[in-house]
């Protein structure tokens, strides 16, 4: 019987046009028991109305709010223009105080499932390999716990999901509140004291990065490994309103696909990308191949 889960999804006011239609393929290709968005409370409304569970995201865990991680900031840098992007990290580690089950999933709301994605493999939870990396993230890793925690491999743990095993993060948690070295009286403050001035107005921190490292220094043969065929420049070829032609396409080249709001759409790729004759020709991944082959040529 395919085990679910509670699935979370934190989520801006941005977020909402593409998650109305990444809903059904959530609720289609993940193994949900509910699926949980964490927002302002102006969302509430839009978001029960498809049947969604709602979180307001200043009362998931005490004292963990917005406005604290932008006075934090400010009172840091002079400025709390990065706020949003710690926050919604603090969050998918804030729930496993609520979560009542051994696991939960985090998944990003701009990023659909192409297809059936499997969080556990032979009853063993899974993470997805990545190649981004960013040096500022094992800085901060390697001060949260004093240096016993590393990169462990070659590739990176950033990806627009993840399965956390619950009793592993509140651990985790707790190793960050009570180390004397840390400043602050909850793990998000501690976490932003150790990141330094210039990492932290830019990319200082990584939920995922410091949870997968983790996990790897402590509990090795906790998880398995699989890779994903993943876009994320999705709203560069179809735009930030795909039709489900075009996501069926897209379904033929990759796992998962995301719209993000900085990826910049070019009119005529997207004019090229909602031709059915292109589409039924040639797959998304050549056409994605072409665009970098011509923009190299360009640059």
């Amino acid at each position: 019987m395919e085990q679910k889960f509670d699935v979370i999804v934190p989520m801006t006011a941005d977020n909402l046009p593409i998650f109305q239609l990444n809903i059904k393929w959530m609720q289609k290709n993940l193994s949900c028991r509910r699926i949980l968005v964490i927002g302002a409370e102006k969302l509430s409304e839009p978001v029960r109305a498809l049947g969604v569970e709602f979180i307001e995201e200043n009362t998931l865990y005490k004292g963990l709010t917005l406005g604290k991680v932008r006075e934090c900031l400010k009172a840091r840098l002079g400025e709390e223009k990065r706020a949003g992007w710690y926050f919604q990290q603090f969050l998918k580690l804030a729930y496993a105080y609520q979560c009542q089950d051994e696991y939960y999933i985090v998944w990003d709301a701009d990023t659909i499932p192409l297809h059936k994605i499997w969080h556990m493999i032979d009853d063993k939870p899974v993470f997805t390999k990545k190649e981004e990396m960013e040096p500022a993230y094992f800085q901060t890793l390697d001060v949260l716990f004093d240096g016993k925690v590393k990169r462990c491999g070659d590739f990176s743990f950033i990806c627009e999901n993840m399965i956390m095993h619950t009793a592993v993060m509140k651990e985790m948690l707790t190793r960050i509140l009570e180390n004397p070295s840390l400043q602050g009286q909850t793990f998000w403050e501690r976490i932003l004291s150790v990141v330094s001035d210039e990492n932290l107005a830019q990319s200082g921190f990584s939920e995922f990065e410091t949870y997968g490292n983790y996990v790897m220094t402590y509990y090795p043969e906790l998880y398995r490994f699989r890779t994903l065929k993943g876009m994320r420049k999705g709203a560069e070829y179809l735009g930030m309103a795909p039709t489900q032609k075009q996501l069926l396409w897209a379904a033929k080249s990759y796992d998962t696909i995301a719209f993000e709001r900085w990826s910049y759409h070019h009119r005529w790729v997207g004019t090229l990308c909602s031709n059915p004759v292109i589409m039924a020709l040639f797959p998304l991944s050549l056409v994605e191949k072409a665009k970098r082959w011509i923009s190299g040529l360009r640059g």
